[in-house]
């Protein structure tokens, strides 16, 4: 999954990432003075778990994935000096690892991962100028992938892991329009997204070979759920009542799709000045929307339990003045609702925390990344994990 941040800066204002993060790739998550020094217990199974010391503070990290309880991997950028490099991370089964940067990698800060097969992951990433970098996790180590011809010099707008260890890549080539392509045998395919149903794609899923499900912003600045099967293609609008910034997209099948995000009711100009947190499920018919309460500005991704069903969806709340530390929050279905619960206290006084999802396939068990904001300082960032039931 992926969460958009500053090429610029580590320090970028994460009240302004909740609709920018499902806008536009320019928008900024905070980056973190690092992990506690120990792991803590947090009310709903939550651990924190303890990353490298390698890791250069601060540190902030963007997108986390899952191909197995004994691989996953998180991405991001940690600061060094003046000046911000890549950082890439995966867990073994027994503690996470940081990783080489690939020869000839270009990207100051990796945006997004994400799986689809076991041993298998992708990643996408930006240097300063805006120019994206593709990896591909193979045989234990991050490899350079080519971008494809139509898009070099282009809007590259996201990366998925597919099924069977190929992977999907979505960006806007200018002439040619919104485009897709679908990595197999080694090489792109590339395929027209229909200009009806083009946008800024934010997030993939791959539930099969030729199955994608693509969170978007259309080109009437709405969200939109595009729905590709062999060539086939169908939509989702999204619920009624202002404009929809879809954050994630968990298709449980075609008539069953949860979507998190946030639904701004009002603006001024260019901005987003009323906005509620989203988090609603589609029938095949109709929505059926969650409420939320007070201080929750948001959800942010949604992850699966072992039925493919939801489990947990992460959350974006804004501080409460005056604290000397603060929670974490998770949303959790228990079957029939959603219940708002802690995860881990923050040792560290945050205008703003915001947690990220993703499931362990084939568990009960989800990684979180959970990144927190000081006014305009970094905050902290960790990395926790909760095994289910």
């Amino acid at each position: 999954m992926r969460f958009p941040a500053s090429n610029a800066v580590l320090t970028a204002s994460l009240s302004l990432a909740v609709v920018a993060a499902t806008a536009s790739p320019a928008a900024g998550i905070p980056v973190g003075t690092g992990a506690p020094s120990v792991q803590a217990k947090a009310a709903g199974g939550w651990v924190t778990k303890r990353l490298p010391t390698s890791v250069i503070r601060p540190f902030g990290l963007n997108g986390i994935a899952a191909g197995s309880s004994h691989l996953a991997w998180a991405v991001g950028a940690e600061r060094i000096g003046p000046r911000q490099r890549a950082l890439l991370l995966h867990w073994n089964g027994r503690r996470w690892i940081k990783d080489a940067l690939p020869r000839g990698l270009t990207a100051d800060n990796m945006f997004q991962v994400s799986s689809a097969s076991p041993g298998a992951a992708w990643a996408l990433g930006f240097d300063p100028s805006g120019n994206a970098s593709i990896l591909r996790w193979a045989r234990g180590s991050w490899l350079r992938v080519p971008i494809p011809g139509p898009l070099k010099g282009q809007t590259v707008d996201s990366v998925a892991g597919g099924t069977g260890g190929g992977g999907w890549l979505a960006g806007d080539s200018g002439v040619q329009g919104f485009l897709l392509f679908h990595w197999f045998r080694g090489h792109w395919h590339g395929i027209k997204i229909p200009d009806a149903l083009g946008g800024a794609v934010i997030d993939m899923h791959a539930v099969g070979r030729q199955d994608l499900w693509i969170n978007e912003n259309s080109v009437s600045g709405n969200g939109l759920i595009v729905h590709y099967v062999a060539g086939k293609w169908s939509s989702i609008a999204p619920p009624s009542g202002g404009v929809s910034f879809i954050g994630d997209v968990l298709p449980v099948s075609t008539h069953s799709v949860w979507i998190t995000g946030t639904l701004c009711t009002a603006f001024q100009g260019p901005f987003c000045m009323t906005s509620m947190p989203q988090l609603a499920h589609w029938n095949g018919i109709k929505w059926g929307v969650v409420l939320h309460p007070s201080g929750i500005a948001g959800t942010t991704t949604i992850s699966p339990a072992r039925t493919g069903r939801p489990l947990w969806a992460g959350v974006f709340a804004t501080g409460a003045s005056g604290l000397v530390s603060e929670p974490l929050f998770y949303e959790h279905f228990n079957g029939t609702r959603w219940l708002l619960e802690r995860g881990s206290t923050l040792q560290l006084y945050a205008t703003s925390t915001r947690t990220d999802v993703a499931a362990v396939p084939g568990t009960n068990a989800t990684w979180a990344i959970a990144n927190s904001e000081v006014s305009t300082s970094p905050g902290v960032t960790v990395i926790q994990y909760n095994a289910g039931g």
